[in-house]
């Protein structure tokens, strides 16, 4: 109603009470219309994907495919794992991660430098007291003429010298490993020949009548010595090449009191003896260590074997530690519109070092297809960290993290065979083909981790009772491919 005073027009307005219930009724309209407008935004929406590609303890691809966060499949592939294209996706993110390279192994000495067959150098790291062996060449096997046994002798060992030499940081050392002589029947008997490997036969060294072609030629002598003092080369003299009616001697210094020559028959003793056997087995396989100056076998034809090259060894105190293995490299890509099926292969992780003073082997690469490949990381290498004290252990190296956080630990310094070793180590299960030797399953965060490096104790500690006094290399981690949408 609308009053009138002196012409001035009053409104009548709404209460508080009015306006409160008013805006109360509007607002349960409102929630009680939200759950409509969400179905209406939503009903069309594609539910979240992932679909990952991993490698079990076995070394199988295994495919695994979560939707909105709830586990759909676990499917055991085999060799690879096949991606399909999904319903309502247009967009994917793929991820993919190379498998991480193993873990190298410490070692308790070091073989610093090593002269087979020709002439190496080595600058002395630290000052101290340096193990030095230098064994000749072997001389060559005589050839044996006619039907009477004239030749068929073996060529003499190599000499065998074993010191201590004291050498100053910084000092150059040489060695020079003399060349096992040629066998008699070679054309050109002056030939320095390395290894056992036969010369050819020459048609003068046959019939009844006997010429010097058919002695074997002497083995080349080894030497040690620091450049500038030339003087005290530390030398051991080639074995004696066989001939007509005696078999080769062997060089100066003999190696104990054996006489090392070779014998009507073919074979020839060795350069090795009681006085080098654990040094020389520094090498690695007994199988490798005894041919070093070995004398040349005579033949029963006219072609006899050359002698077996000398070898001159250079050997530190230090200890090493061995490097971790690098991660494997990390590729992301956006793909539209897949439309056939994928073919997904994921890395396998690099084997930890299984022998000593050995670097680790390198990690597979994954890929996604053709569309995106990422390579696998590099093996730790040998030697990460030394040290010459006689008592104190070095930790291995830790192997690199992996993208997603997680790292391998290396070896730790402590007298325990195993936790010596990189951790994921192969323990001591070496009858494994060595491309099944990187195979272990991941943790979620642990794709394409590297392998830790082994640890190592002096050879000559007193704090550690073990026989061997190193660690082995531990195995990187698999790689692992991604692949999600929208």
């Amino acid at each position: 109603m609308t009053q009138k005073y002196n012409n001035i027009k009053i409104l009548n307005a709404f209460s508080l009470t009015e306006v409160l219930v008013t805006m109360f009724i509007i607002m349960l309209l409102i929630i009680a219309s939200a759950p409509m407008i969400t179905r209406k935004n939503t009903k069309n929406k594609a539910p979240h994907g992932v679909w990952e590609c991993y490698l079990n303890e076995n070394g199988q691809h295994v495919s695994r495919r979560t939707i909105n966060g709830t586990v759909e499949s676990e499917t055991v592939e085999g060799n690879m794992c096949l991606f399909k294209p999904q319903t309502n996706a247009k967009k994917y993110t793929v991820t993919v991660i190379g498998g991480g390279g193993g873990g190298a192994s410490g070692t308790s000495y070091a073989v610093d430098a090593t002269s087979y067959g020709s002439p190496t150098s080595y600058v002395a790291e630290a000052e101290g007291d340096y193990k030095i062996l230098v064994v000749g060449g072997g001389g060559g096997g005589s050839a044996m003429i006619g039907l009477l046994p004239r030749g068929n002798k073996g060529g003499g060992a190599g000499g065998v010298e074993y010191t201590t030499v004291h050498m100053h940081k910084g000092d150059l050392a040489i060695l020079e490993a003399g060349q096992g002589g040629v066998g008699g029947g070679s054309v050109d008997p002056d030939a320095e020949t390395p290894e056992s490997s036969s010369g050819t036969a020459d048609t003068t060294c046959t019939g009844t009548t006997w010429k010097d072609v058919c002695n074997g030629k002497d083995g080349k002598p080894s030497k040690f010595y620091i450049y500038g003092d030339y003087s005290n080369a530390i030398t051991a003299e080639g074995g004696k090449g066989g001939g007509k009616a005696y078999p080769g001697e062997q060089g100066e210094p003999k190696c104990g009191d054996q006489n090392a020559v070779g014998y009507y028959g073919g074979k020839a003793f060795n350069a090795d003896c009681n006085k080098t056997q654990d040094y020389m087995s520094y090498l690695g396989a007994s199988g490798f260590k005894v041919v070093y100056g070995n004398g040349g076998d005579g033949s029963s034809t006219a072609d006899a074997y050359a002698g077996y090259n000398g070898v001159v060894m250079l050997i530190s105190d230090s200890h090493h530690a061995g490097g971790g293995g690098k991660r494997g490299s990390s590729a992301f890509i956006t793909v539209e519109n897949i439309t056939d099926e994928v073919k997904v292969y994921v890395g396998q992780g690099g084997a930890g070092a299984i022998y000593e003073d050995t670097n680790g082997e390198p990690g597979e690469a994954s890929a996604f297809g053709y569309y995106v490949t990422a390579k696998g990381g590099e093996g730790g290498k040998i030697r990460y960290k030394s040290d010459s004290s006689d008592t104190s252990g070095i930790p291995g190296e830790d192997g690199a993290m992996s993208p997603y956080g997680a790292s391998i630990s290396g070896g730790a310094a402590t007298c325990s065979a195993t936790a010596m070793n990189g951790q994921n180590d192969m323990g001591n299960n070496e009858g494994i083909a060595k491309e099944n030797r990187g195979r272990v399953k991941a943790a979620e965060n642990e794709y394409g981790a590297g392998g830790g490096g082994g640890a190592a104790y002096s050879s000559t500690s007193t704090s550690c009772s073990l026989e061997d006094k190193w660690g082995k290399g531990g195995r990187g981690m698999p790689g692992y491919v991604r692949v999600e949408w929208n």
